[in-house]
């Protein structure tokens, strides 16, 4: 529970430092988002297993009136391979891994249809992570058996991240008060993953102007910029196509090796699309979305599919 601790202390003092040169926050918000395969009722547990992040956001302006967000998130990641009843015939094709880590990210939105984000986190993989741990233990909660070979799992390393996310806005040129699209491209760089990937949002609903929505964890109803609706309600689809040169939850660490992991050799070019549900109102928010992401390694046997439920409060 060392690195967890750490990269808290170091994350909040970051914080408590950036804050103390803006104005005055409008909005908090306290956001938690819960991956799993689990949500598609398949039956099956693996590959991306689950996923849980923690996001606490403050929303202010700057002295030139230009929102911002400053958010410290926590997150933790389980990866295994397809199946229990796969990996005990055929061994493994996507490796065992967990993925822990605090980030530091802040939004500025250059203008209302414009945003930057970026940030940093120090994280770890291996058994620090508590992967094995937090698995075993809800599959114990739920009557699921225990996934075996986690004594393959990737080996312990602590990572250091750098990200950013440019969005722009695009209006529809017909119904452009019910349809927006959301280009993007985004990076991170370090000793965990390093990737490029780009693609689009396409919106329908009553959704927010890009520097308001919930969307990209903007929504709050004390603006500057009044809001065009009481609340959001909208459906999106994300298509992204995404080019990897290293991911650690496949290869192992840059710098740690043992001889009891078992890496694999990751695709370079993956795909990914999502659709995806928000609705927010007063102070309160929902996300339910589904993901399709093609195959991570060379040798993995088929893509897979994940659930995604996320609420928020706001005050």
């Amino acid at each position: 529970m060392r690195i967890p601790l750490l990269c808290l202390m170091i994350l909040t003092g970051i914080l408590q430092q950036t804050n103390a040169q803006q104005k005055p926050a409008i909005s908090y918000r306290l956001q938690v988002i819960n991956d799993n395969d689990l949500y598609m009722l398949q039956l099956q547990d693996g590959y991306y297993s689950n996923g849980i992040d923690i996001n606490f956001s403050l929303i202010n302006y700057n002295s030139n009136n230009k929102k911002q967000i400053t958010t410290w998130q926590l997150t933790q990641k389980i990866f295994t391979p397809q199946g229990r009843g796969y990996f005990i015939r055929n061994g493994i094709d996507r490796p065992f891994a967990g993925y822990l880590h605090s980030a530091y990210i802040k939004t500025k939105f250059i203008s209302v249809s414009k945003m930057l984000r970026y940030g940093a986190s120090v994280g770890t993989i291996g058994k620090q992570s508590l992967a094995e741990a937090l698995q075993n233990l809800s599959h114990s909660f739920i009557g699921i058996d225990k996934h075996i070979g986690w004594q393959h799992q990737i080996s312990n390393e602590v990572n250091i991240q750098l990200q950013a996310k440019y969005v722009t806005q695009v209006t529809a040129p017909v119904y452009h008060d019910k349809i927006v699209i959301y280009p993007y491209t985004q990076a991170q760089l370090g000793n965990c993953f390093t990737h490029a990937a780009g693609g689009c949002y396409f919106v329908v609903g009553k959704a927010e102007s890009l520097h308001n929505s919930g969307l990209f964890g903007a929504y709050t109803k004390n603006n500057l910029q009044p809001n065009k609706y009481r609340g959001e309600c909208f459906i999106y689809y994300r298509p992204q196509v995404l080019y990897q040169w290293y991911n650690a939850t496949i290869q192992g660490g840059m710098f740690e090796r043992n001889n009891q992991q078992i890496t694999l050799i990751p695709k370079q070019l993956m795909f990914e699309q999502t659709l995806g549900f928000i609705y927010n109102k007063q102070n309160n928010g929902l996300q339910l979305g589904i993901t399709f992401q093609s195959k991570e390694t060379t040798v993995q046997q088929k893509p897979q599919w994940y659930g995604t439920v996320g609420y928020e409060i706001r005050w």
